[in-house]
């Protein structure tokens, strides 16, 4: 219930900006000495702006004979991205929405449907410029998920679903712009904050958060906490440019780490999160899109096997780095 809240506030926070991006206009009133204002020298200026991007994009993988192997596959995905921002005179408002869900079928004779993208990301900036290079700024960020997760070929066990997990960053510092395309924000108090709505995850202990406790006998004393809380430094590096007519270029690396860490030795482990986007327009409406993701977090462990006896045993869990790519020809819509 908290998590549908939580969606359904976030949705008519961008709707509202879509309204006022609209339709909310200031009026300038123009005056000279020789005359008086007239309705020719009223004019309406809008400080909203606002874009929509809709795409689908598509993968298709066939093999015959290939000694490499493979399997024959299909796959699209549907992405969403939405900005509507503000900027007048020293102050400057940005939200951003990217949405994003793939799925694959394979070929094989009842092989499952697989997910292979799968995103929900709110960003909120608000800037108090000081001048062209620095501003004060307080950043929100949101990162989560629609679907549950699996590690294929295995999808009898899931390992994240809807809001398990979920990152909320909330930070206040300053952002520097030495050139145009670039922005770099430094916060030294920020927060970061873990949400584990499922049950069962958080019983385990997923993404980082207190697993339940049990006795001796298995009977569970204490459930596994949802939510979980980190204050540390918050680096964020941004560089958005279109450096030809029809290529695009997007990045953003964030980095945080955990004042308040347990164990005094992890404190300036920081955790990565880097984005980015590729995007060359053949046409208006058709264009070849390269997205890519990489995330270390020291709080997410992966197990690590050995073979006694015969049998595979989990020996320890250790953080590793995990990496996202897709690579396909999609179809836009902007507006």
């Amino acid at each position: 219930m908290f998590s549908r809240k939580l969606i359904l506030v976030l949705c008519m926070l961008i709707c509202s900006n879509v309204v006022f991006a609209r339709y909310s206009t200031d009026t300038l009133l123009l005056v000279t000495q020789d005359s008086i204002p007239t309705a020719d020298s009223i004019k309406k200026v809008s400080y909203w702006k606002h874009s929509f991007i809709t795409s689908l994009t598509f993968n298709q993988y066939s093999y015959t004979n290939w000694s490499a192997g493979g399997n024959n596959s299909i796959a699209g995905t549907v992405l969403f991205d939405g900005k509507v921002s503000y900027e007048r005179e020293t102050i400057t408002y940005i939200n951003s929405l990217s949405l994003g869900y793939g799925k694959m079928l394979l070929a094989e004779v009842d092989a499952p449907i697989r997910k292979t993208d799968d995103k929900l990301n709110y960003y909120s900036q608000l800037n108090y410029r000081l001048n062209k290079v620095l501003s004060y700024s307080l950043l929100v960020d949101l990162k989560s998920q629609f679907d549950y997760g699996y590690t294929y070929p295995n999808d009898s066990v899931y390992i994240s679903a809807f809001f398990a997990p979920a990152y909320l960053t909330i930070s206040w510092g300053v952002e520097i712009i030495p050139v145009k395309p670039l922005s770099i924000f430094a916060s030294a108090l920020s927060g970061k904050f873990t949400f584990v709505l499922n049950e069962e995850l958080a019983n385990k202990g997923s993404f980082g958060v207190t697993p339940a406790v049990y006795d001796e006998f298995g009977v569970m004393i204490n459930p596994g906490k949802k939510f979980r809380s980190e204050i540390g430094f918050n680096f964020v590096i941004k560089y958005n440019q279109t450096v030809a007519k029809r290529i695009d270029i997007s990045s953003k690396l964030e980095l945080h780490n955990n004042y308040l860490d347990e164990k005094e030795a992890n404190r300036w482990n920081f955790d990565i999160d880097w984005e980015g986007k590729f995007v060359f327009s053949i046409t208006k409406h058709f264009s070849t899109n390269l997205f890519w993701r990489l995330v270390y977090d020291d709080d997410i462990k992966f197990p690590v096997y050995e073979e006694i006896n015969g049998v595979q045993v989990v020996v320890k869990n250790v953080p590793k780095v995990q990496f996202h790519e897709s690579f396909g020809l999609g179809i836009k819509f902007k507006f």
